[in-house]
């Protein structure tokens, strides 16, 4: 039924109405005159007059051919060859929204069906087919063009092309022309599956679900086999990290399509084989229990493996690579179920880690999105199974990823240096490009170059230590290194530190690691203690004791490092090396265990557990060189006040501590002057202020100078009884009445005022009482 034009409204306003009462005089007006209401243009309408000018030769062609009932073999290719031209112009000129319009009115997924079924069935002769699914391919570009019509062109297609007779009995078939069609079918399945929204596999269902009516038990293909199923690895992957979304549509969704795929593939495999092959039953038992098991227990390893039997490697790695992605800490898939993936790949390396090059990307790309611990140690694994089986191939992608060696090359070169079978391939790999005469460097310095040698000769067991000092003597390229060098060489040296006969070669290298902490990062330093503690622990103590008096006190600045790793470190480390002293050099330690004390005692309260284990223990050992067995004991018991205690009144005092402090604390109680011929003293309430702007601006990350500060604090906390417990924990306590365990002197207790403080003891002793309390 033809449109009915609209009716001209009606003119309201030009009825005559009764004027209204007013008692002021009207006013003058205008009188507005109505103009007809235009008929608006259908919706694409402007964009299909804008397309028709810029392509209207084009429109004109397609406009003729639908009207036209005689439509030649020649008009028929012009006529697919046009849409093609037409699809992709118009989305190069944003006027994908008039050609919507356009394909609409002129019917031309209908057109292309009707050509598709006209064609012959016992033979292929033309272009049509092809130049049909690669029009189709152009128009799903086109948003709405195939808008529910997808399915009744894949069966149109899937017809024309499935039902053919068998190569060998097509007479005069063109394989060129065989070929061709074929690969047009691929890029229109790949191109409907990409301009599918979302994830793809609604889409992949249509396709697999038309698929199997032309490859099921009564049908007879005759070239099925040598169809591919487009982007299957992408597909595959993101169809078994969907299969676990919350969302139950999407996950069942996801379930079905992986079924009706494995169906598919199980059937292009059986094809394969004749029925009068001896295999063909074998094999038809095997693969049916496939299906079933994996179905009985669609877990993701069981699903990679079923799948993984069939695919082939190009398509292993996009599964490898969607599993990667999707464990950036923005990835909307289950981070766990991308890990079950990589595992599979990681126990059958050989058939699953075959494409080198685009896994190495896909790491390098994707490593610095990765926060989380499981995921990075997935993908370690998979990195150093590379390295192992490709250390050629891996060492060239990293190199060409990335010449400069950036934080992510950093990440991965570190991972390859960190086992000794896979440090020892990537070294040779170095070596041997180094000494191509085609590359001028591997990396961006003939310094950085320089270090590749050393490390090569130090994983090697045929130099003598005294050969490979006098070979680094000779070009020192661990005094001003890089950070990328540094980082590196240190991940090799702890790798090669493990060994007994490389740790003692490396005692050359110790006085310019320990210069280059001054500037180092915190990753960095990690790394040279721990070279320290493996090349220290290899080596008798004649040899270490040296070492270990310049090391001791390098690392008493660490204690305060704002990472609680680096501080529990140096703490162990700085422990290690005041046992590794021999008697000689005992006296020159206790100097550095003295200024430790303090420190030490301050971290045995430290927020992280393992920090505050460490600096008790630490403290024992050097409670034993320096003979204080009270010492000692109150710190194996952990009476952490009474340790205060202790060390404050054995430990020298600040600068501007007085003697009035102590000697005269009621004028500190009531704020007067001390007796005349006494030292000056500090009133307690300007004290308590000291005490709260001092450790209101110290804590740890204050390095030495915030250590000294809180040694002030502790010593005008204790004068003032103060418990040093409360002063760590940011408190203002007192100790209680009659004194106990952990309290300094016995008392009535106090406010923050300092009413009704106790009077403190004395807390500078002789010489000859320290000497009696170490006793």
């Amino acid at each position: 039924m033809a449109e009915r034009p609209p009716s001209r409204p009606r003119v309201a306003w030009e009825e005559n109405r009764a004027p209204q009462e007013s008692s002021s005089p009207p006013e003058p007006y205008e009188v507005c005159v109505p103009k007809p209401l235009k008929r608006s243009a259908p919706a694409g309408a402007s964009s299909w007059q804008s397309l028709y000018r810029e392509e209207k030769e084009a429109m004109q062609f397609i406009r003729a051919f639908v009207k036209s009932s005689e439509k030649e073999e020649a008009q028929r290719l012009q006529f697919l060859e046009t849409i093609c031209t037409l699809c992709k112009a118009a989305r190069h000129k944003g006027l994908s929204q008039g050609l919507n319009a356009f394909c609409h009115r002129f019917e031309l997924a209908e057109n292309i069906k009707v050509l598709l079924k006209e064609e012959p069935r016992d033979h292929l002769h033309t272009a049509v087919r092809q130049r049909a699914m690669l029009a189709i391919a152009a128009l799903s570009k086109v948003k709405m063009v195939l808008e529910g019509k997808k399915k009744s062109l894949l069966q149109a297609c899937f017809r024309s092309v499935f039902l053919l007779p068998p190569t060998t009995d097509m007479q005069g078939l063109d394989t060129t022309l065989y070929f061709e069609t074929l690969d047009a079918m691929d890029t229109m399945l790949w191109t409907l599956v990409l301009s599918s929204p979302a994830s793809g596999f609604t889409e992949l269902q249509t396709i697999l679900q038309v698929w199997s009516s032309f490859v099921g038990d009564d049908a007879s293909p005759a070239c099925h086999t040598q169809i591919r199923i487009p982007i299957l690895g992408q597909l595959l992957g993101r169809l078994i990290l969907c299969r676990t979304c919350t969302n139950w549509e999407t996950s069942w969704g996801a379930l079905d399509a992986l079924h009706h795929l494995f169906r598919f593939i199980l059937r292009q495999k059986r094809t394969m084989l004749p029925e009068d092959n001896p295999e063909y039953l074998r094999r038809q038992r095997e693969w049916e229990a496939e299906n079933t098991s994996w179905l009985s227990s669609p877990s993701t390893s069981n699903i990679t493996m079923a799948f993984g039997k069939y695919l082939q490697p190009s398509e292993k790695t996009d599964v490898i690579l969607m599993a990667i992605e999707a464990m950036r800490d923005s990835s909307i898939y289950d981070k766990e179920e991308a890990r079950s993936i990589l595992d599979v790949a990681v126990r059958e390396p050989a058939s699953w880690l075959a494409e080198v090059p685009s896994i190495m990307r896909c790491i390098y790309e994707n490593m610095e999105c990765i926060r989380m611990a499981s995921a990075w140690q997935s993908l370690d694994l998979l990195l150093l199974l590379m390295t192992d089986q490709c250390p050629g191939e891996v060492v060239t992608s990293l190199l060409k990823l990335s010449p400069s060696c950036d934080s992510a090359a950093l990440a991965m070169w570190d991972v390859m240096l960190s086992q000794p079978h896979t440090l020892k391939k990537v070294l040779r790999e170095l070596l041997s490009k180094l000494q191509d005469q085609r590359l001028r460097r591997v990396f961006s310095s003939d310094t950085e170059d320089a270090c590749i040698p050393h490390l090569a000769l130090l994983a090697s067991s045929d130099i003598e230590s005294e050969e490979f000092a006098s070979l680094y003597k000779v070009q020192r390229y661990l005094r001003r290194p890089s950070l990328a060098l540094l980082s590196l060489v240190l991940r090799g040296l702890i790798t090669l530190s493990q060994r007994p006969e490389t740790a003692r070669k490396m005692l050359v290298l110790l006085p310019d690691i320990m210069e280059t902490q001054q500037n180092a990062n915190t990753d960095n330093k990690m790394k040279a203690l721990l070279v320290f503690r493996n090349v220290m622990g290899h080596m008798m103590r004649e040899e270490a004791s040296l070492t270990a008096l310049q090391l001791a006190e390098k690392l008493l600045p660490l204690f305060d490092d704002e990472s609680s790793q680096l501080r529990e470190l140096s703490i162990c480390l700085f422990k290690d090396m005041i046992q590794m002293v021999v008697e000689s050099d005992k006296q020159q330690m206790k100097q550095n265990v003295r200024r430790s004390l303090l420190p030490l005692f301050f971290h045995m309260s430290d927020q992280t557990e393992s920090v505050a284990k460490a600096s008790q223990e630490a403290l024992v050992v050097a409670a034993k060189l320096l003979r204080w067995k009270k010492l000692k004991h109150l710190t194996q018991a952990q009476q952490t006040y009474r340790i205060g205690e202790c060390l404050v009144r054995t430990t020298p005092k600040p600068q501007g501590w007085t003697r009035g402090l102590e000697l005269h604390p009621p004028c500190l109680l009531s704020g007067t002057e001390p007796p005349k011929g006494s030292s000056p003293g500090l009133s307690p309430l300007p004290a308590l202020r000291m005490l709260k702007e001092t450790l209101a601006h110290l804590g740890p990350g204050s390095g030495t100078e915030g250590s000294q500060g809180l040694q002030t604090c502790l010593c005008l906390g204790l004068s003032l009884n103060l418990s040093p417990t409360g002063l760590l924990a940011g408190r203002w306590e007192w100790p209680e009445v009659g004194g106990g365990p952990g309290v300094l002197g016995g008392g009535t207790g106090a406010t923050e005022t300092g009413e009704g403080l106790c009077q403190p003891h004395a807390l500078v002793l002789s010489p000859a009482d320290a000497g009696q309390e170490q006793s």
